[in-house]
């Protein structure tokens, strides 16, 4: 088998999975029970106004034609406009792209090289009593959830180093 065929095989693997998040999210969305036409217009909306806008947001459309749009959108990437904002949802994430790349990237290159030495470590050292300390403390260290870590980080920063 090629790599292409692999790819391949790997991206039409992807269209079953879409689906099934876009239908896992429209029923949760209509199970929920609230309107968001009545949200974004507040308690003192008219039937009218509520009306016109789920007509604009296409919430008076048939369920499954609901749905087909949800899933055209999401292979498209047509996500709309941001229902409180009214900015173009893309437009949100090209904008907070640059500066969550500006903190993942460095913490990815950090961690590629602690990763890098430990690994050498480990291995130069195999057998011995460092070896097994060493992947101990690791195993140790990735059982704690991310959440965790960014607590203590934003505590150790916020707070300790003023």
């Amino acid at each position: 088998m090629n790599i292409w065929s692999y790819v391949v095989r790997r991206l039409l693997y992807t269209v079953p999975i879409i689906l099934g998040v876009c239908l896992i999210i429209f029923i949760i969305f209509n199970l929920s029970g609230y309107d968001p036409a009545q949200i974004l217009l507040g308690k003192h909306a008219t039937a009218k106004q509520i009306a016109e806008v789920r007509a604009e947001l296409g919430l008076d459309k048939p369920l499954i034609e609901q749905y087909f749009d949800i899933v055209k959108s999401a292979f498209t990437f047509d996500f709309g406009r941001s229902w409180a904002s009214k900015q173009d949802i893309i437009e949100m994430i090209k904008e907070g792209a640059i500066p969550s790349l500006t903190l993942t990237f460095p913490a990815f290159i950090i961690s590629t090289v602690i990763s890098i030495l430990l690994s050498l470590l480990v291995a130069f050292f195999r057998g011995t009593f460092l070896d097994k300390s060493v992947v101990i403390k690791c195993v140790g260290m990735m059982s704690i959830p991310s959440l965790a870590y960014i607590l203590f980080f934003q505590w150790f920063f916020a707070y300790k180093m003023g």
